[in-house]
């Protein structure tokens, strides 16, 4: 059972580092490019290359591409992009070459840097609050989570992706219920070490009702009709049957209302986010 879990989460921008201007000459593609990215010291982060009729861009990260129709109209003709404006960034890319007809010198396209230490220009800090409740199925409870994506592995253990740019930090106890050890988590793909426990800390669902006679429980009276046990149940639908059930005196002698409540051994009411619970009540006549 989750009561009002909570993630932190900061997305951070990219910070710029520098723009720069590539500009194209007469001669090979590739090669002039490669000279330039050389030129500016890029090579280790830049890379372009040419195979079976094909340019393939291999780039870090922290660099990104722009072409521009308006810069370079006859150099994306030539790589087959037909959008106005085309951004590489992080992935490598391949596109289709044609010798360009006319001739590409003067055209030109960006290459921007982006700092790969971690310095924000802008940083948005959100907590979102997970509800409070028992999930009966981990989908449920994933579906709650914004911005990150959870997914249960066969082994019962949650995968956690975090986007570029973002860091999450779980609440200690949602952090356990999920089975991590850590509880911050920047950019990438993640395990947990320890198993999923969606009802971790509720071995037993205590019943109340208002209409019977307080009964000793412990060293306090409380009107408590059944203390039902649901450790270990794994079942989309869980079903206790008594076959010897426990009689409590009634102490109204008129009601057309009863009330039903349940809670976790601290007394915590205990909220089902989903299904239907159904109590079945059996009265006789008092024995005189």
């Amino acid at each position: 059972m989750l009561k009002n879990q909570t993630i932190r989460l900061i997305a951070k921008e990219p910070v710029l580092d520098e723009t720069f201007e590539i500009k194209l000459e007469e001669g090979d593609l590739v090669e002039q490019i490669d000279s330039k990215i050389n030129e500016l010291g890029l090579t280790n982060e830049l890379q372009f290359s040419e195979s079976n009729g094909q340019i393939i861009v291999k780039l870090r990260f922290s660099i990104k591409i722009e072409f521009r129709k308006t810069s370079c109209p006859r150099l994306m003709n030539a790589l087959n992009i037909i959008d106005d404006v085309y951004t590489l960034l992080g992935n490598p890319s391949r596109f289709p070459y044609n010798s360009p007809k006319e001739s590409i010198q003067g055209e030109t396209f960006r290459v921007i840097t982006y700092k790969t230490f971690p310095t924000t220009r802008k940083e948005t800090k959100t907590t979102l609050l997970i509800p409070s409740g028992m999930y009966q199925d981990a989908k449920d409870l994933f579906k709650e989570f914004k911005f990150i994506s959870l997914k249960l592995s066969a082994d019962s253990r949650v995968g956690l992706h975090v986007p570029p740019h973002t860091i999450v930090m779980f609440g200690e106890k949602l952090k356990d219920l999920l089975g991590f050890s850590q509880d911050t988590f920047e950019q990438g793909d993640y395990k947990s070490e320890y198993v999923l426990k969606l009802r971790a800390g509720i071995t037993e669902v205590y019943v109340y009702c208002d209409i019977i006679a307080p009964s000793l429980v412990g060293d306090s009276l409380a009107l408590i009709l059944k203390i039902i046990p649901v450790a270990n149940e794994q079942n989309e639908k869980i079903v206790k049957n008594f076959s010897v059930p426990l009689y409590f005196r009634v102490k109204k002698q008129f009601f057309d209302v009863i009330e039903i409540e349940m809670r976790t051994s601290s007394g915590t009411p205990i909220k089902f986010i989903s299904g239907k619970s159904n109590l079945v009540l059996s009265f006789r006549k008092k024995i005189i």
